[in-house]
């Protein structure tokens, strides 16, 4: 299938076609809902990317464009084991729903029950996008779910330090 997407950029339609260095013709994407796609079956949420595209519709191709390079990018970091130094600052927490994992194998990422059936997720927060941490990884760091999880409240706490609050 080639991945393509329809923009509506000022008053005429447009279809991007990406270039072969971001989505290759041998991957294979399939739209699973509205805002839901897999490519080589990780799931990818495109709620974001509508809404961007949707507040800026003169630069919907290039957000579009920037999205599917910032797509790379994640994917690239995910496949490279980052030293657990440099990781550790960037562990984050993310509380999804329970369903998931009907698009992500819950054996192969670092999480944990919560309430109302959700769970936290741990990713590695980059500038661009997070990246799920792998149970693989985490077990190269030499480290296990509670030192992973102790370290995310660690970085979420400073961080909601700096945030403010706008009512």
């Amino acid at each position: 299938m080639t991945a393509w997407v329809s923009l509506k950029t000022g008053s005429r339609p447009r279809t991007l076609h990406p270039p072969r260095h971001r989505l290759s013709p041998s991957r294979h994407v399939e739209l699973v809902g509205i805002f839901e796609m897999l490519i080589d079956g990780r799931h990818l949420a495109l709620e974001n990317l509508y809404r961007m595209v949707l507040n800026d519709p003169d630069r919907g191709v290039e957000i579009v464009e920037q999205f599917l390079d910032h797509l790379m990018e994640g994917e690239e970091a995910a496949n490279v084991l980052l030293p657990f130094d440099l990781a550790k600052p960037r562990i984050m927490p993310r509380i999804q729903p329970e369903s998931i994992f009907q698009h992500l194998d819950a054996q192969l990422v670092v999480h944990q029950p919560f309430v109302n059936e959700t769970v936290v997720l741990y990713v590695i927060d980059m500038p661009h996008l997070t990246v799920s941490i792998t149970v693989e990884q985490m077990l190269k760091w030499g480290a296990d779910v509670e030192e992973i999880d102790s370290l995310a409240r660690r970085n979420l706490a400073a961080y909601s330090e700096e945030l403010k609050l706008r009512i």
